[in-house]
């Protein structure tokens, strides 16, 4: 169940990534993520009122707590990362998560992965030096040094990091409550910061306001995209290992590549192709691995 839960919440989080590149065009990332978490809360809110909220222990309060800092800078450097460079080439960078979550799920859950899904995960991170092959005629590391001069790949490095961090926070969280509880009242507490560090740097309410409303309609579909992807990752995450369910999601990465080049006109969607294509094959191997 948990592998359909992970392929359906991929295509969520890739439709998501395409209308997140959208309305970055004309807006920057704090509203458009403050707007991707407001406009998800109402679907939130009514799944946990019909599924029921159950007592909510000190445990979980500190735990979402120290998962904030982690989960909202991430958040941030994705947005940031695809609104300043192509979608088919930084998307693609989040599939380093499973690699990072290797040795965070091990310390944080004790989680560990069969050599069959070790191997899997190395095949992501070769796809990830496959999609900046071109430069590979300048040497063999040339692909690797050219993740850290663009900066959209460097804040998406950044953000796969530090959500193999959150996520493990996340089921830790999950657990100690119910997967829509939690989904509702991280995007609760997420929106609210993020709310208090656009009005610090001066942000009004009625210019906040006005920006939230200046893209309704696409950011209506964006939050109800990402609130469907956010109950199927916390189900999803609830009953499998982090580091299995999180590269299967990351097979979202297919989406953005396929649609930088249909939506966004992006150069090297083939070669970019050919380098998510072998991360499809680590997700597989990861998925079907005992």
């Amino acid at each position: 169940m948990w592998f359909s839960l992970a392929l359906l919440c991929a295509l969520l989080v890739g439709i998501g990534d395409v209308f997140s590149k959208l309305a970055l065009q004309k807006s920057n990332e704090k509203i458009v993520g403050l707007a991707r978490l407001l406009y998800a809360l109402p679907i939130l809110g009514l799944a946990a009122w019909a599924k029921g909220i159950p007592t909510l222990s000190p445990p979980f309060w500190f735990t979402l707590l120290g998962m904030l800092p982690f989960e909202l800078s991430a958040f941030l450097l994705y947005l940031r990362a695809i609104r300043v460079a192509p979608l088919s080439l930084t998307v693609p960078f989040l599939a380093l998560t499973p690699v990072f979550t290797i040795v965070t799920s091990w310390i944080l859950l004790g989680e560990r992965v069969s050599f069959a899904g070790a191997v899997g995960i190395l095949a992501v991170t070769t796809g990830v030096y496959l999609i900046h092959m071109e430069t590979v005629s300048k040497g063999w590391s040339a692909p690797l040094v050219s993740i850290f001069r663009e900066r959209g790949t460097r804040f998406m490095v950044l953000s796969a990091f530090l959500y193999s961090i959150a996520s493990n926070l996340g089921k830790r969280a999950i657990l100690l409550s119910s997967p829509v509880a939690f989904a509702f009242f991280y995007q609760l507490i997420d929106a609210f910061v993020l709310s208090l560090l656009a009005w610090w740097e001066s942000w009004s309410l009625r210019h906040m306001g006005n920006e939230l409303l200046l893209q309704w309609k696409l950011y209506l579909a964006l939050g109800s995209v990402m609130a469907c992807a956010l109950l199927t990752h916390a189900v999803g995450i609830s009953i499998s290992p982090v580091p299995y369910f999180i590269a299967i999601k990351r097979t979202s990465l297919l989406v953005g590549v396929i649609s930088g080049g249909l939506f966004f006109k992006e150069e090297r969607i083939l070669q970019r192709l050919l380098g998510a294509a072998f991360m499809v094959v680590g997700v597989g191997l990861i998925a079907f691995s005992p």
